[in-house]
């Protein structure tokens, strides 16, 4: 990890260990640590307490079967990295919902993740193009569902023939707007990106 602007390679970059598995994906967002509280369930109270006024980074991966969410102090503010002592713990598994599409093991696989910070939403596309969702933040953190969505795509989009099915590749959640912005495949090429209103 580096500051936004500086080079990666220099003295202000920062590695940390991570605990259990590696990850193939990684999604991170900048929270107030007060508002991770259920990340911090099983520290001493006069520790969390120290806690409040204080900045976290707020990151979760996967690991191939899981994806593994973790907290990790930013002492210096939300500009700057951890400490190099930091070690990236992770605290619990958000719960894949198993859908009607599992037939396969692949099919369950995560393909993108994205990690929305105003409400510490996390949004994971399966390699099914199914999408699911948890809001991390809060004392407890809670799963919010898994679609599948229902994708119009216009027929001068597609070339003559083409047997391709339009799917989901990765979402993005625009908290501004209250919509979700979706990378839809449905040619060999670049996707297409498709917004989407979001509920409260």
């Amino acid at each position: 990890l580096w500051p936004l602007g500086a080079d990666r390679h220099g003295p202000q970059t920062v590695v940390l260990r991570l605990e259990g598995q590696p990850w193939a994906l990684l999604a991170g967002a900048i929270v107030r640590c007060s508002d991770a509280a259920g990340l911090f369930a099983g520290m001493p109270a006069d520790a969390a307490g120290a806690l409040a006024p204080s900045w976290c980074l707020l990151l979760t991966g996967w690991d191939g079967v899981q994806l593994p969410v973790a907290a990790v102090t930013l002492p210096r503010g939300p500009g700057a990295p951890p400490d190099a002592s930091a070690i990236v713990s992770p605290a619990f598994d958000a719960p894949l919902t198993m859908g009607h599409d599992a037939t396969t093991s692949a099919i369950q696989a995560v393909s993108a993740l994205h990690l929305e910070p105003r409400r510490g939403r996390l949004w994971a596309t399966l390699a099914s193009g199914a999408i699911q969702a948890w809001e991390l933040l809060g004392e407890e953190p809670k799963s919010l569902g898994r679609w599948m969505p229902s994708l119009k795509i216009g027929q001068g989009s597609r070339p003559k023939g083409s047997k391709q099915r339009p799917q989901v590749v990765a979402v993005c959640e625009d908290s501004t707007r209250s919509q979700l912005v979706v990378a839809v495949q449905s040619t060999p090429g670049s996707p297409q990106l498709m917004r989407a209103p979001l509920t409260a």
